[in-house]
């Protein structure tokens, strides 16, 4: 932005609002206190009250950046594409290949994140592997919640899904599978909860002969 669009947001806020300077600076430090884990959303300025120019004058400042329509990260808070992502599709549920990494079922982190998203969503341009569960139960069962590495939460199949999500969708090698299969029987075995999604995702009789075997040896 060139210094005069800069004088021109200033003026604008200083005689259309009719504000001061420094009503214009407290206005900003509370913009800043409405940052959640370092995210501004240009919603919560409207629900505020608080005209969105002053998101511009924050960005020329250098205080805060742009990372998509409405969403703003504070300069020194590193961007999280996962919790990005969140807050732009509020639908979106983290699946497959993705889920296991974050679930800690999965020692590879692929550069491709595969999503999960109810019928009816077209999402040929979001640049995601996505999934579109035709029926709302499939969409539904095992929506959770997960720590992203950089720390915040996003919507993510839990782990019993992502064992189910083995045996329902052709995407993954053996190797893949054995890995997310065995971690989930050292660490976070629930045979009750598996068995139930099994049944409800109709895959019941595949991860019972698999489990069957496993847990005895």
């Amino acid at each position: 932005m060139s210094s005069f669009v800069f004088q021109i947001v200033v003026f604008k806020l200083t005689f259309w609002y009719n504000v001061s300077v420094k009503e214009v600076d407290d206005v900003e430090e509370k913009i800043i206190k409405l940052n959640k884990n370092g995210y501004i959303l240009a919603k919560d300025l409207k629900e505020n009250k608080i005209p969105s120019i002053y998101l511009t004058r924050l960005e020329r400042l250098n205080a805060i950046n742009k990372v998509h329509r409405g969403i703003y990260v504070l300069k020194d808070v590193a961007e999280d594409e996962l919790y990005i992502n969140s807050l732009v599709y509020n639908d979106l549920v983290y699946t497959n290949r993705t889920a296991l990494y974050l679930n800690e079922l999965s020692n590879r982190q692929s550069n491709v994140i595969d999503v999960s998203f109810p019928f009816g969503r077209n999402t040929t341009y979001y640049g995601f592997k996505s999934f579109i569960s035709r029926k709302e139960h499939i969409y539904r069962t095992g929506i959770s919640e997960v720590v992203t590495p950089s720390g915040n939460l996003v919507k993510c199949y839990d782990k019993e899904r992502c064992i189910c999500n083995l045996f329902l969708y052709d995407v993954f090698d053996e190797e893949e599978k054995a890995y997310a299969i065995l971690e989930y029987k050292k660490k976070f075995l629930n045979l009750e909860k598996l068995y139930e999604y099994a049944k409800i995702l109709g895959c019941y009789e595949r991860v019972k002969n698999i489990f069957e075997v496993i847990i005895w040896d």
